[in-house]
């Protein structure tokens, strides 16, 4: 499972639609999450650029780019950035093999 934080603009007839009825998004979004496998973390609204920001876990890059799309179908949110996140110990292995292969790459140079 991958790890991903989506962020997101609401739309103004979602935001006409949540004022008019307010209700927890929370829920249709893990249901849409636990559709292709994953699983919602956090639903968090937001100041700034973005309305919403979620934190999800998901079997992959198909799911995540799904699970955007089909918000976006809707017409729900717009200016939609997914972001993949690498949990710390995962890092850390990354970290070991770029010493191990660190060597290996050489840097472009100047005239």
């Amino acid at each position: 499972m991958a790890w991903y934080m989506l962020r997101a603009k609401l739309t103004q007839p979602s935001v006409q639609g949540l004022v008019a009825k307010p209700q927890d998004r929370k829920v249709a979004v893990s249901k849409l999450a636990k559709s292709l496998g994953g699983k919602l973390h956090h639903y968090f609204f937001c100041f700034g650029k973005h309305d919403v920001v979620l934190i999800l876990e998901l079997p992959g890059h198909d799911e995540a780019m799904a699970l955007v799309l089909a918000a976006a179908n809707t017409g729900s949110i717009s200016d939609a950035e997914t972001t993949v996140l690498v949990p710390s110990e995962d890092a850390v292995g990354a970290m070991k093999k770029a010493g191990e292969v660190g060597g290996s790459y050489v840097p472009p140079k100047g005239n």
